[in-house]
Order: structure tokens, then C-alpha cells, then sequence
């Protein structure tokens, strides 16, 4: 089927799958056909790392952990050793940084942010995945969804961002690339100065509480099964706890006006569980700065502490249905499903557009394919993805 409506969030509830495989029809064949796959999908396993590289500004370096910084600090929180006495109030430790009150905003007027089409290319996921290949990492006999951890992301919280979203859906051989479509951004979101600051206080942050070599970058290239589907994509990685470089000691690290409303720390913390499940993270630190972006106070969040905070205060779309971490996967895992099944792969690449359009009410929305004339599916596939990688495909 070419539309997804997110009906199916509803349709998901414990209690319509129950009523389902008790029998009960719906009116949507179509939809009622995917969520009968969601009844016998199999689990998801855990995100997995085939590999790492450090990003230089000539090569990829695989193997190489040069561009992982590490915290220079202590983010684990420790419980009090001693049991408070009744009139005593409980004060939690918080982690300890020598740079609190920091400048979020030190070095801004030298930012030059990176244009939209540098930040959603995919040209580095390839270069990757015939690493993975010529290593024996990643075998293209099975169907392959590839892409970046930050397009999947945007896929994962449409129902909770709720904004109109487009990507490109490429299907060749056994090969599925999922691209973003960047250029709604191109005069949005990038030039506007707030918005600028606000990412570039993320980079300084990261600056002030990790200590490593910040001319290069560090990135994991993961492996997520869905259904039988592998999925591979490259993500980026903050940190690392010290004497922990593996993937158990990978650490997001966000920053967040202390000011703002707790619901608005709600749909940062939803998000962010989203972001770290993609990747198994198991840390996270987020650095509350105040409106004038001095750096206020640390909070370190283990990914149980994440899932509980999600799951007590999950965030309400109506009167009867609200969103935490686990529909927001159950989600992600039926979109997946469903552009796998949508297109099979052929010798030859087709390109479609995926786009989400917002309605009203948020369960009449869609995610929709439409499909594209000869000339505009090539030129989507010469844009997305390098002459080489194409004349290697197809040796």
C-alpha cells in the first residue's frame, strides 16, 4: 500500500491487539494486512556495532578511535552512603564540572554551520558499507535498508515532532536507501540565528565537557534487524566515559534551557531515548544552560533512568492516547515494515518520494510514496548516491 495513516498508533494499544487476534476485522484491508505482520513480527534484536571510524577532513579511518573524545568528568551518580535521618532532606549528588557557568556562546562569531546537504549526505554510509563489505561485516544476498541514524530518527518521532517531513526511498537489487530530503531546510532552518546559536552552544558544550582531538569526528557503523530486514547506518558519537571506549560507554550529550517547561524536557528526554535506542546508547548527560547561555548544571540519565522518566510522564497527543519511548519504537518498527514491502528491488534503481503531510488531526495524517517519471528517479539516485558506489553495484 502507498499510505501509512497513524491510525495505526491506535491500532497498535495493547488493547486492539488483543481484539485482533480475537478475530475482530477493520474497515482498512490494506492497513488491517500490516498490522496482522505486527502481530507476528519478530523481536528486534539489539542495535549492534560492526565497526567504527574517525572522519578527518581528507579520510575515513576504520578501526581508529583517534576522533573519540572522552568525558573529563565523572558522570555516574552515586548513591549516599548514609541513610538521611528523618528531618534531614535528601539531596541528590550531581555530577561535578569544572566548568560550570561557562560561556555556551564563546567563539560563535567564527561558526560557520554546515549546509543541510552536508549534514544529510549519504556519501559517507557508502563509503562505509563496501567496507563492510569487502571485510565480510555486511553480506547484500538478504534485503538491506541503509541510511543515517539522524533520517531514521526524523522517521521515528514523526508523531511526536507533528511537522510536514519529506525524504527520497531508493529500491535497487536488494538495496533500500532512505534519504532525507534536505531541502525544505535549506531556507528554514539553517539561517536563522537562534537556531544557530542553539547549535553551536551544543558543539561548545561538547568542547567544555570532553577532552580528545577536535579536528576529527568519531562514528559507529551499526547493524539493526527488523522483521528479518538488516538495517545499517552510521551514526555520530559525542563521547565516551573514561577507560570505556567501547559502545557500553557511549554517551549523548545535549544541552537544554533550564527555563523552559517540563513539557518541553519531556519531548527532549522522549526524543533523546529514541536517538539512543537506535544505537544501544546507554548514557546520556544533558547541560542546562540559562537564557543567556551560561552553562547552569549537569544531570547524567542512565537508559533506565530515561525509560522510567518516559514511561511516568509520556506526552499527550489527545484525551486518549499519549506517546512514550516503546510507541514510539513500535512505530518506527512498522514504517520499517511497511517500505520494505512496498517496492521490491529490481536490477535497475527506482526512486520514490516519501512525504508526511500534518493534518488537523494527527491520526488522518499519512506517510505517503508517490512515485516519480524515469528522469526525475535518476536524477534522485546520480544526487544521492556517488558514481562509484553505483559502478561498484553494479560489477
Amino acid at each position: 500500500m502507498s499510505r501509512l495513516s497513524l491510525r495505526i498508533l491506535k491500532q497498535l494499544s495493547s488493547s486492539c491487539v488483543e481484539k485482533r487476534r480475537n478475530g475482530a476485522d477493520d474497515d482498512d484491508d490494506e492497513l488491517e494486512n500490516l498490522l496482522r505482520t505486527q502481530l507476528t513480527l519478530k523481536e528486534s534484536n539489539q542495535p549492534q556495532e560492526l565497526f567504527h571510524y574517525t572522519k578527518t577532513d581528507t579520510e575515513l579511518k576504520f578501526d581508529e578511535r583517534l576522533g573519540l573524545k572522552v568525558l573529563n568528568f565523572s558522570p555516574q551518580v552515586s548513591k549516599p552512603k548514609a541513610k538521611p535521618k528523618s528531618n534531614q532532606r535528601r539531596n541528590k549528588p550531581k555530577p561535578q564540572c569544572s566548568q560550570i557557568g561557562a560561556d555556551l556562546l564563546l567563539g560563535y562569531s567564527r561558526f560557520k554551520p554546515a549546509s543541510p546537504k552536508l549534514v544529510y549526505q549519504l556519501d559517507d554510509v557508502f563509503t562505509a558499507l563496501k567496507h563492510g563489505l569487502d571485510e565480510g561485516l555486511v553480506d547484500l544476498r538478504s534485503e538491506h535498508i541503509v541510511s543515517l541514524r539522524r533520517v531514521l530518527l526524523i522517521l521515528m518521532l514523526i508523531p511526536l515532532k507533528q511537522k510536514h517531513v519529506k525524504f527520497n526511498v531508493i529500491y535497487w537489487k536488494n538495496l533500500i536507501i532512505i534519504d532525507y530530503a534536505w531541502e525544505s531546510e535549506e531556507n528554514d532552518k539553517f539561517p536563522n540565528e537562534r537556531l544557530q546559536q542553539l547549535q553551536y552552544s551544543g558543539f561548545r558544550f561538547e568542547e567544555i565537557v570532553t577532552s580528545g582531538d577536535f579536528n576529527s569526528r568519531y562514528y559507529t557503523f551499526v547493524q539493526l534487524v527488523v522483521n528479518g530486514v538488516n538495517l545499517h547506518y552510521t551514526a555520530e558519537i559525542d563521547g565516551a566515559i573514561k577507560d570505556n571506549v567501547n559502545p557500553s560507554g557511549y554517551v549523548e550529550l545535549k544541552t537544554h534551557l533550564k527555563l523552559l517547561s517540563s513539557l518541553n524536557l519531556q519531548q527532549k528526554l522522549l526524543s533523546t531515548w529514541c536517538q539512543n535506542k537506535l544505537i544501544g546508547c546507554k548514557h546520556t548527560v544533558i547541560g542546562f544552560r540559562s537564557g543567556g547561555f551560561r552553562l547552569s548544571s549537569l544531570k547524567y540519565y542512565s537508559n533506565t533512568d530515561l525509560n522510567n522518566t518516559t514511561n511516568n510522564a509520556p506526552i499527550a497527543i489527545d484525551r486518549e492516547y499519549s506517546l512514550n519511548g516503546a510507541k514510539l519504537n513500535k512505530w518506527f518498527e512498522s514504517v520499517i515494515v511497511w517500505i520494505q514491502q512496498f517496492h521490491k528491488g529490481c536490477p535497475e534503481p527506482k526512486a520514490f518520494k516519501l512525504t508526511f503531510h500534518r493534518k488537523p488531526d494527527l491520526f488522518d495524517s499519512e506517510l505517503q510514496f508517490e512515485t516519480t517519471d524515469e528522469k526525475t528517479s535518476q536524477t534522485i539516485v546520480d544526487e544521492t548516491v556517488p558514481e562509484w558506489f553505483q559502478t561498484f553495484f553494479n560489477e
